[in-house]
């Protein structure tokens, strides 16, 4: 109800000394105090009220509070105020009001009505405090809990003693602790055992002298992990400068590091195989060099690559061939010692590093990993069967660093391959040397071609039941004026890498078919003369038109051509392979798959080819009779031309037990040493000669 007072006016408040305390009182209140009439007019306010809102009595007096309104407040709000006072009872709430300047605030109001009997008048007295900055606050501590509750950061408070009094969410998600259980309790639950006490005793010392310690340390969660964190600790004091509290901010750093060591770890190994990298192995082989200094032992390096792998990629493609890498990688790591270190230089290249070892022992591990890359590998339904060649280079010598140890193996490892497969060979100091000689040499192939320095050699095919030649292959040598007859096998390969087998393969498709129609001019008996295509030649668009110009301006036919190329090049693109045999077969040649069991063919690509002969490799026929299994490979090669209407020839025949087995076999050709070397054009003609002569005689025969 309206309370009664028995008060003299306002207005008459001066009048009297009690009116003259009444009033000094409300003007000094800290509050905001107005007093409206019952219409709602201001009749007077205290200076707290215009310190405020800006506005003084004189621009107030007689009007109605609402040039206060903020327009923040729908009108139902300011209904159920006046509803509320008319009724004669307590308004109170909160408000948003706006200040002379514009400025919002907010208020915390109590609106009472009041009934002056002198006068009998009712009045407002309204009595405001200004909450903005209260609200503020209580704003600010609630998001501040709400961060600290939902901050991917643990956050922990303890008291001035170290006792804890709060943990958010995320402390307990990084530790595994329940808020409640470290509650009272001291930080030290968390420690790891890693650090020692100097350690701690540095953190505490920064908390007393600075306020504040920051750091990476190691913690122990709830289940006993221990995990890295990044740590920050303030001091929180109080107005007189003393410690209060301490507040630590940690972050699990597990992830972080988990990735770095990922990072780390792709930077020194080999994505592929996750093998060391060359950079690890350097870097391995230069402390093992320092330490085998130091200690006045050796240590080995081994560098090995795979023969043909090219072939692999070429036939089954990339990814069988990257199957092929890990698996060999594996093989190569089941050879050696837990302190041995195996690497993938890139490619088809390994590398070992095999510290305090001596030289037998290395050899030893070399023939092992030999060994275990023979080993048949089935991938993608092929059996495939690989050799390597190993380079070994031995540390002895304090001064030797670690490129020039590993250079020393590369070389060997090329000694190794040119002294056939499956082999390895020990560093010795006139390699640097042959390596000199190379260079040198690619220099002077550059210009054999210009100078008329090739020579071609002719080597006859025989019917192996008949005795009689089949035919003849030409064979390149190189007449160097200074080092004699050099083998193709010199040359060749840097004729591939230069670039030059393309001219170079032209010569030799001329000379060879000029010399066979010069044959058939002297009255020999007509043979198909066999030219090797090179992987390069193979590859050029002009090949059809060149080998059909060049048969045109020698004036042979082209049935007496025979064109080898082997199983990796013509499996290298299938399509592309079919396309040109197919043109090269309207000129007439002869096709034939050279070097045939030592690729990686599918039965249904050879099968699309427009092939006439394989030719097996000599080097399966070179054992046939002391390995099991190369003999049925050979078996296997001529059983499948048979079942595909191929001729078969057999190169690198050089004995007659060779022979019989291969007569045994039904093999139609036979071509090596047992029948003649390659020899020059001029030899050739007495071949010749012998072979007119015993055209009609016994098959070859032992006896």
């Amino acid at each position: 109800m309206i309370k009664k007072y028995r008060l003299k006016p306002l207005s008459k408040f001066k009048q009297g000394k009690f009116s003259q305390l009444q009033i000094a009182a409300l003007e000094a209140a800290a509050n905001s105090i107005v007093i409206t009439d019952a219409q709602g007019r201001v009749i007077w306010a205290n200076s707290a009220f215009t310190t405020l809102t800006g506005y003084n009595l004189t621009e107030i007096f007689g009007k109605n509070p609402r040039f206060l309104k903020s327009n923040m407040h729908p009108p139902e709000f300011y209904q159920d105020l006046w509803l509320t006072i008319k009724a004669d009872k307590v308004w109170h709430g909160e408000i948003v009001n706006r200040k002379k300047d514009g400025t919002l605030y907010t208020e915390e109001m109590t609106i009472t009505p009041v009934y002056f009997e002198p006068e009998k008048k009712s009045y407002y007295i309204a009595v405001k405090q200004d909450v903005t900055q209260k609200l503020k606050d209580i704003e600010e501590l609630r998001m501040a809990a709400k961060i600290f509750e939902n901050t991917l950061e643990g956050v922990l408070v303890t008291d001035s003693r170290g006792n804890i009094i709060f943990a958010n969410q995320s402390f307990e998600e990084i530790t595994g602790y329940k808020t409640e259980e470290v509650l009272g309790k001291n930080p030290k639950i968390l420690s790891s055992g890693k650090h020692d006490q100097e350690f701690y005793r540095t953190m505490w010392n920064s908390l007393l002298e600075k306020g504040g310690w920051q750091g990476e340390i190691w913690n122990r969660r709830r289940n006993g992990a221990i995990y890295p964190e990044w740590l920050t600790i303030c001091a929180i004091k109080d107005d007189r400068g003393e410690t209060v509290q301490y507040a630590a901010i940690l972050s699990d750093l597990t992830t972080r590091k988990e990735n770095e060591e990922r990072i780390k770890h792709l930077a020194y190994h080999d994505a592929l195989t996750d093998l060391p990298n060359r950079y690890l192995f350097l870097d391995r082989l230069k402390i093992a060099l320092a330490h085998a200094a130091r200690h006045e032992n050796t240590l080995a390096v081994l560098y090995l690559d795979l023969d043909r792998f090219k072939d692999v990629n070429d036939t089954l493609g990339h990814t069988a061939g990257d199957q092929l890498l890990q698996e060999v990688g594996k093989r190569i790591a089941s050879c050696i010692r837990e302190e041995d270190t195996v690497a993938r230089m890139g490619g088809d290249e390994f590398t070992v590093l095999l510290p305090n070892i001596h030289i037998e022992d290395a050899k030893d591990v070399a023939q092992r990993i030999l060994n275990v890359i023979r080993m048949p590998i089935l991938l993608e339904g092929h059996e495939l069967y690989l050799s390597s060649s190993v380079g070994i280079a031995i540390a002895s010598d304090k001064r030797v660093d670690a490129q020039t140890i590993l250079r020393y193996a590369d070389l060997a490892m090329y000694k190794a391959k040119e002294n056939g497969k499956n082999r390895y060979w020990i560093y010795e100091s006139n390699m640097g040397i042959q390596a000199r000689n190379r260079l040198t040499l690619e220099q002077s192939l550059r210009k054999a071609l210009e100078r008329n320095e090739f020579v071609l050699f002719y080597q006859p095919q025989v019917d192996v039941a008949r005795g009689s030649l089949l035919g003849i292959e030409a064979l390149i040598r190189w007449n160097h004026p200074d080092a004699g007859l050099i083998p193709p096998m010199k040359f060749i390969p840097i004729a591939e890498e230069t670039g030059l087998i393309i001219p170079i393969g032209e010569w030799v498709l001329r000379t060879a078919i000029a010399q066979n129609v010069t044959w058939q001019k002297e009255g020999y008996l007509p043979l198909r003369i066999a030219v090797n295509l090179s992987a390069r030649q193979f590859e050029e668009e002009n090949l059809v038109e060149q080998i059909k110009t060049i048969l045109q301006e020698e004036g042979m036919e082209g049935r007496w051509l025979e064109l080898e190329i082997t199983e990796s090049v013509a499996m290298h693109n299938v399509e592309q392979t079919c396309r040109v045999l197919e043109q090269l077969k309207e000129l007439g040649a002869h096709i034939a798959i050279d070097d045939f069991g030592i690729g990686y063919s599918s039965l249904n690509y050879l099968k699309r080819f427009p092939i006439d002969t394989l030719k097996v490799d000599q080097s399966f026929i070179r054992d046939s009779q002391n390995n099991s299994e190369n003999e049925v490979i050979v078996s296997t090669i001529l059983e499948l031309a048979r079942e595909l209407n191929f001729s078969s020839i057999a190169e690198g025949v050089e004995t007659e037990a060779q022979l019989e087995f291969l007569r045994k076999k039904e093999c139609y050709g036979i071509q090596g040493y047992l029948i003649s070397r390659p020899v020059p054009a001029q030899d050739m003609k007495i071949l010749l000669n012998m072979a007119h002569q015993k055209q009609n005689s016994n098959p070859v025969t032992s006896e």
